[in-house]
């Protein structure tokens, strides 16, 4: 599963107003599957708060003086109450490495192309190499042997991404100097499915390059640690690579979870995002699974061999992203499936075979023929549609206005205010408890209202961006409390305003 999805931290959204740099780190966590990178759904903002330098610079207990079971092996769980914004644990990567590279928004400065898969790829004069960090954390025999390494990995597929080999040759370090530093990660469980393939690679791997395995491994170990590796690394934004993490990565997955955890440098802390008692297992969402319909919930899950207790997964609850208009004309009320009941929220009034039949079609069909451009338009698509206006398909047209936004130099921050108020009102109805994309939606609103000279309007924004910050970040992490800056004394100007977030606005036609 090449994990994990933090929830996406603040940004600022200004390409199609102003010019302005792109910064290399963004402080967001991406699902990676099975050596790609995938794409999470998640609106994609270009200019935020710069998180390149940030270590976590705030008081948070490690896990193993956190006030939660510290059997690994079962579900982790609360020992003591927490309250919704309390920093439960936080922890460092046990190995971290960069994606090289093969990072895929690695693009040079004059690439416009998003899709080209990162421009450094296609230079074939360029070679994957260790930096000093790296050279500090694996055998002399593994940097020696790198060349080679790379060679034979690039034909093996659960080798395939650099930050996996450059983490696996720091393990094996690990090893070298304490046989019991890999103890944990040996109890990890890896892929079924894939077992065969990562003995496959380490008996390969042993042929090809055999000095940089610790002769006390043996093969299945080797393969072991491969396994771990594709399973469980998390990807961190600030250092463009991934790191291992003992403990948070074994937290129990739920699409309706009780924690938060976010990333900064190489590290990552875990957040209440509603009350918890004592004894109850701590949860968050691993897949990012945000506003997916419950079939690709499932499927998700199924191709990891993992599995979600909450009540969309076991059908008690309903389906809320997916949302259809009542066929009684005169009900305003939204029907949502669960398992395979249709019924109305206000009046109970249940779909027909047919009916059912009809809006599962439309969701086959409907993302084809949408060709919305704008609000207005995607109005007239929703009042012709048994659809409602929550519904997945058209979160992901009004989403997909965004990213088609920022090469629209025609878009108004009138324009703008009015797709990201659609979007803030679909993820308020779906989501239940405080998420960081809301807090990305509150934190654009501000910036584009603070274009427009309606200050007040960008302070009530930023206040509903800070007091859902302290809930998914906790108090003292250096976004929250930037937010209660820009709430207190909010910008009147975009150069006050980009100064906040450590930009300077740059006017290329003086």
């Amino acid at each position: 599963m090449r994990m994990l999805a933090t929830q996406a931290a603040p940004c600022l959204y200004l390409q199609a107003f102003w010019d302005v740099p792109q910064p290399e780190a963004r402080n967001r966590i991406t699902l990676r599957w099975r050596g790609r990178r995938r794409s999470s759904g998640r609106i994609t903002f270009l200019l935020e708060l710069d998180t390149a330098a940030m270590t976590l610079n705030f008081n948070a207990p490690a896990f193993a003086a956190a006030k939660v079971s510290q059997d690994i092996s079962a579900p982790i769980t609360a020992a003591s109450a927490f309250a919704a914004g309390d920093v439960i644990f936080a922890e460092e990567a046990l190995v971290s490495s960069s994606f090289g590279l093969m990072d895929e928004e690695d693009h040079e400065d004059d690439c416009d192309d998003d899709n080209c898969g990162g421009c450094r790829e296609v230079d074939e004069d360029e070679k994957e190499e260790l930096d000093d960090e790296d050279l500090a954390a694996v055998s002399p025999a593994a940097a020696a042997a790198f060349d080679e390494l790379n060679i034979y990995c690039e034909s093996t597929d659960v080798l395939g991404m650099v930050d996996v080999r450059k983490n696996m040759l720091k393990l094996f370090r690990l090893y070298e100097n304490d046989s019991n530093a890999l103890q944990t990660i040996f109890g990890f469980k890896v892929s079924a499915k894939e077992a065969a393939d990562y003995l496959e690679a380490a008996v390969g791997l042993r042929a090809a390059v055999p000095t940089v395995i610790p002769a006390g491994l043996t093969d299945d170990q080797v393969a072991h640690v491969i396994g771990v590796l594709n399973k469980y690394c998390i990807p961190l934004d600030d250092i463009r690579g991934s790191g291992l993490f003992l403990y948070v990565a074994k937290l129990t997955h739920s699409c309706t979870p009780n924690c938060n955890f976010t990333d900064s440098g190489k590290n990552i802390w875990v957040t209440a995002i509603k009350p918890i008692a004592a004894g109850e297992t701590l949860t968050v969402d691993l897949y990012d699974l945000t506003y997916q319909p419950q079939a690709e919930r499932t499927k998700s899950l199924a191709e990891d061999e993992a599995t979600c207790n909450c009540g969309i997964c076991a059908g008690t609850l309903p389906d809320k992203c997916r949302a259809f208009k009542c066929k009684d004309a005169a009900c305003a009320g939204i029907v949502h499936p669960i398992k395979n009941t249709f019924a109305c929220t206000a009046c109970g009034k249940m779909f027909t075979n047919e009916q059912v039949e009809e809006v599962e079609t439309l969701e086959i069909t409907l993302p084809e023929e949408i060709d919305a451009t704008s609000v207005e338009e995607l109005d007239a698509a929703i009042a012709a549609s048994p659809l409602h206006k929550y519904h997945y398909i058209f979160h992901a047209a009004l989403t997909a206005m965004v990213e088609e936004a920022v090469e629209d130099e025609n878009l108004t921050e009138a324009d703008a205010i009015a797709i990201y108020r659609r979007i803030l009102d679909c993820l308020e109805y779906v989501i239940d408890v405080p998420h960081g994309e809301k807090v990305s939606v509150y934190n654009s609103i501000a910036q584009m209202n603070i274009s427009t000279g309606d200050i007040p309007a960008a302070t009530e924004a930023y206040t509903a961006a800070y007091n859902m910050a302290k809930t998914c970040y906790g108090a003292d992490y250096e976004e929250t409390t930037m937010f209660k800056q820009l709430m207190e004394h909010t910008p009147t100007t975009p150069e006050e305003m980009m100064a906040v977030y450590g930009y300077e606005l740059v006017d290329e036609t003086a």
